[in-house]
């Protein structure tokens, strides 16, 4: 089972750990986020979704998705086999991000939320 520490405690001051398929949702999203460079121990680790692809069109899908699914396989490799990614970009403008991992589908999408953010927002 994965399980993935946050930076926070419990009211037993118990550092928070999420488990199963939280944790990896918690895994992809950070990856997603990483800005290339950030970590210096594995330099080319990170899509950097809001920093790279600020402004991204449909005709940078491919390429995105090529970089996601490259990024998954060479780091979060251990954790889950094969992952499959696809995309669009919605009628709200907001990118749409279909993962399937080991035949579940992680859907991260920000158009679902009270006060969508756009990855010009981010």
């Amino acid at each position: 089972m994965v399980r993935e520490y946050l930076l926070s405690t419990d009211n037993f001051m118990n550092p928070r750990v999420i488990k199963g398929m939280d944790a990896i949702g918690v895994l992809i999203v950070r990856l997603l986020m990483l800005i290339p460079g950030t970590n210096t121990l594995h330099p080319k680790m990170g899509v950097g979704i809001g920093s790279v692809y600020k402004y991204i069109t449909s005709d940078d899908l491919v390429d995105l998705q090529l970089v996601i699914d490259n990024q998954i396989n060479t780091y979060l490799s251990s954790v889950f086999s094969n992952a499959r990614t696809s995309m669009k970009i919605n009628e709200d403008k907001a990118l749409v991000i279909s993962i399937i991992l080991d035949n579940t589908e992680y859907v991260f999408d920000t158009s679902l939320t009270e006060n969508p953010v756009t990855l010009s927002d981010i």
